[in-house]
């Protein structure tokens, strides 16, 4: 062999192994981006090079899911299924009775109440027909019906619009013959199809568009009929069985882990249409109930996370819709008719006041389908006016999501706070175990993430990350924190573990347990308590520590960079003060914690000094432990009582807004503005600064006690002020009226003590469930009892002054 036809051999040899790396490092990368199996990958490939072989395709076909899934239920042999089941006695002579009587409620209160007619689409004409039994709106049904055009679902990007067909057939049953019915109910089949192959996929994850998909099929198979279908039990039972996977889902978390926007825009109406074919299309079936609690606790999430100026405090891939125009009131309205909710049918009135043009113009004819104008609603149509029916907090997916908003009352001035503190489950999710939100009159403490583009740079740098947000960072110099192709430089931002931020495949509550604690470990925040008395206190405490990179598991598998990290919130609603504990136990002293938090505006602090820029531009410092943020007439006084030896920045302005020190190392300013791909649009709180404090004693525990006062108009005048327990087992917080005592963590449950000004209550808070405790006030007994979630409440009415002394056993 001569030297050419050995270069020769060498260089394709050389070259193909060069090609089967690249391919094998791109299949891995994809895997691992977006969580695939390898049959899934091979798929995707097929997809993009557009291969249709037959014999490749067969092997590729996923399994069939709940093929031998027992039915709930008996469908009913009449229609309507979904919506208006009185229909199937209405006499098809004179307009819909039950129409008739929402459009006669509608013009008593004023109401657009659009019929349809005069539209040519589909559902407008089916709205007609019901409104006014106009022969004109019968042939347009007919047509419209029987041309429909499907579309052709995805596994995670486009939806099936068979859901549309299927109830408009469902409502528009009896106009046709035996023919047309058949000639129709083979178009949702292939709909429900199409739907139902997506499903059996594993692309789609569950509490993203697996959500969606289980929807539509479920709309689709509760219409047809085993006259025109055949093996149509098949159908129903795998078309059921993924709709209830799907509530599961929701009833598993509550409030929707990606964020308000995804859930109204595109899961909301398709799951609480699904949910009312399960309550309307069913007889006998065991899971009705369940489907109405599902809706009833989604539909309080909406109430209870409604700001006071009337927005959705947003926590994911924020969009638009956290303006509750549009999307939201025809969601509210259909788990009004699933539930027959007072409460609920008081906030969608209140929608109706806040949005005029409530519903979307392109389907505005579902006012008189989704709006039950019979069912009794509480209030005058305003928030203040379902006060009394609410609680002055509430939680949303306990031990999951762990989504709780905080209020002082529901007056447009009063307080709103929200926590946030559960574990991964989505990817348009983020990464802020221990996030807290502050909103008095304006947005004081915000969520500092914007959205506008998914693998931008703003958004995989920055807004998905715990710098972003109100919590606990611990800066690692060097933390690798590249958890897959898509995150092009190593930004270590000191924050949480990213377990799922391009994607995500958990197709079932099953697969996600699979993955805690092991294998992706989407565990995050573990909701130690919550808890809340009148209007005296609300207690919330949470163990962040699975969030990051920890002893127990670090995902570089570099020992971790905490032992422990605790956040501690007690709320006091009558004296409107907010006072966080936070306790850093790390395992090496020369990793830094930091406590952060966002401002729309430039927080005020004495004796500032730049470190980089320039005053309202740049990094600045101060070692003054008071802060003032305003925000138009809102107000928030902070005080930073630990740690003794703090030292606060100042990060914002222009060229400093989204600044991350990439590297985790802060002795130099080297990091980056991550302002490429970050939006300006204005349901963004849009943050322009942030407060980082951190503790310069070079220990492995660091803690932080703040008090937060908000305030209208004026700034709070008081400070509160902290006093230590004699023994350093407890730190005592002293507002106007109250002595708030955490117990250090950790410590001993050794006695308490503190020399004392009277104080009208006592809270103790941090305490095992049902620790005996005893309290003395200058030697004399006034209080013996248990702890309940981990805190004792007492009621001081004299007063009395001297040491305190709280024992426990």
């Amino acid at each position: 062999m001569n030297k050419f036809m050995r270069n020769g051999l060498f260089y394709l040899t050389f070259t193909g192994l060069l090609v089967h790396l690249f391919a094998a490092y791109g299949f891995w990368g994809l895997q691992r981006a977006e969580h695939l199996s390898a049959r899934q990958v091979l798929v995707k490939a097929a997809e993009q090079l557009d291969i249709n072989n037959p014999i490749l395709s067969k092997i590729l076909e996923p399994e069939t899911k709940y093929l031998n899934f027992p039915f709930d239920g008996e469908v009913r042999k009449s229609h309507p299924r979904i919506l208006l089941p009185e229909s199937s006695t209405w006499n098809k002579r004179d307009a819909h009775s039950v129409i008739a009587d929402r459009i006669a409620a509608f013009q008593r209160e004023n109401i657009n109440y659009p019929n349809g007619c005069g539209d040519n689409a589909l559902m407008p004409a089916v709205v007609c027909w019901l409104s006014t039994n106009n022969t004109e709106a019968i042939a347009i049904i007919k047509y419209q019906l029987l041309n429909f055009e499907l579309n052709k679902p995805t596994a995670d990007t486009t939806y099936s619009n068979g859901w549309e067909l299927a109830l408009a057939y469902d409502l528009a049953h009896p106009l046709l013959t035996d023919t047309e019915k058949n000639q129709v109910e083979q178009k949702i089949l292939a709909a429900l199809q199409g739907t139902l192959a997506n499903l059996d996929e594993d692309f789609a994850s569950l509490w993203h568009g697996r959500s969606t998909h289980a929807a539509i099929a479920w709309l689709c198979a509760i219409v047809l009929s085993e006259h025109y279908v055949d093996d149509l039990d098949s159908y129903r039972r795998r078309a059921q069985a993924h709709f209830l996977n799907a509530a599961e889902g929701l009833a598993h978390t509550e409030a929707w882990p990606d964020g308000y926007n995804y859930w109204i825009q595109t899961r909301a109406f398709y799951f609480a249409l699904a949910a009312s074919a399960y309550l309307n299309g069913l007889d006998h079936a065991n899971n009705q109930e369940r489907i109405k609690d599902i809706v009833k606790r989604v539909g309080y999430w909406h109430i209870y996370a409604t700001r006071p100026d009337n927005r959705i405090e947003g926590y994911g891939d924020e969009g638009s819709r956290i303006d509750l125009k549009d999307e939201t009131k025809r969601v509210i309205d259909l788990m009004v008719q699933m539930t027959h909710d007072p409460v609920l049918n008081g906030y969608s009135k209140y929608l109706g006041k806040l949005h005029r043009d409530s519903y979307y113009s392109g389907y505005d004819w579902g006012i008189l389908l989704f709006n039950d104008p019979s069912i009794p609603a509480v209030g005058d149509g305003s928030l203040p006016s379902l006060a009394k029916y609410l609680k002055e907090a509430e939680i949303f997916g306990r031990d999951t999501v762990n989504q709780i908003y905080i209020r002082n009352g529901w007056e447009p001035n009063d307080t709103f706070i929200s926590f946030k503190a559960g574990n991964s489950y989505g990817h348009h999710a983020h990464y802020d175990a221990g996030h807290f939100t502050i909103f008095k009159s304006s947005p004081l403490i915000t969520n500092s993430s914007t959205y506008n583009g998914f693998f931008r740079p703003h958004r995989l740098n920055y807004a998905i990350r715990t710098i972003a947000k109100n919590s606990l960072i611990i800066e690692k110099p060097n933390e690798k924190v590249r958890p897959n192709r898509f995150f092009a430089k190593n930004v270590a931002d000191g924050g949480q573990r990213l377990t799922q931020p391009t994607g995500s495949s958990i197709v079932s509550i099953e697969q996600w347990f699979e993955n805690y604690q092991k294998g992706l470990h989407l565990e995050g925040a573990q909701l130690l308590k919550f808890a809340r008395r009148n209007n005296e206190y609300i207690f919330v405490s949470a163990d962040l520590t699975a969030a990051y990179n920890n002893s127990a598991y670090d995902e570089n598998g570099d020992g971790g960079k905490v032992r422990q990290v605790i956040r501690k919130l007690v709320y006091l609603p009558t004296e409107d003060k907010l006072v966080v504990y936070d306790a850093i136990s790390k395992t090496k002293p020369e990793y830094v914690g930091k406590w952060i938090i966002h401002s729309v505006n430039k927080p005020e602090m004495a004796d500032i000094e730049v470190l980089k820029g320039s005053t309202d531009n740049g990094i600045l410092a101060s070692s003054s432990k008071d802060i003032q943020i305003k925000n138009n007439n809102g107000f928030l006084k902070v005080n930073i009582l630990l740690p003794s030896d703090a030292t606060t920045r100042l990060i914002g302005g222009r060229d400093y807004q989204y600044y991350v020190e990439t590297d985790g190392d802060d002795t130099v300013f080297d990091g980056e503005n991550f302002i490429n791909g970050a939006s300006a649009d204005s349901w963004h709180d849009l943050s322009r600064w942030r407060v980082e404090l951190m503790s310069n004693n070079g220990s492995n525990d660091t803690e932080f006690l703040v008090s937060l006062a908000p305030s209208v108009d004026k700034p709070v005048a008081e400070d509160v002020r902290k006093i230590n327990s004699k023994n350093g087992n407890a730190y005592g917080v002293l507002t106007n009226d109250t002595l708030i005592v955490f117990i250090r963590e950790p410590a001993g449950m050794d006695d308490i003590v503190f020399d004392y000004v009277g104080k009208s209550k006592i809270i103790i808070v941090g305490l095992p469930e049902y620790r005996n405790v005893a309290i003395r006030i200058d030697n004399k007994n006034l209080f013996q009892g248990a702890a309940k979630d981990g805190v004792v409440f007492y009621d001081n009415p004299s007063s009395a002054s001297g040491q305190v002394e709280i024992g426990m056993n």
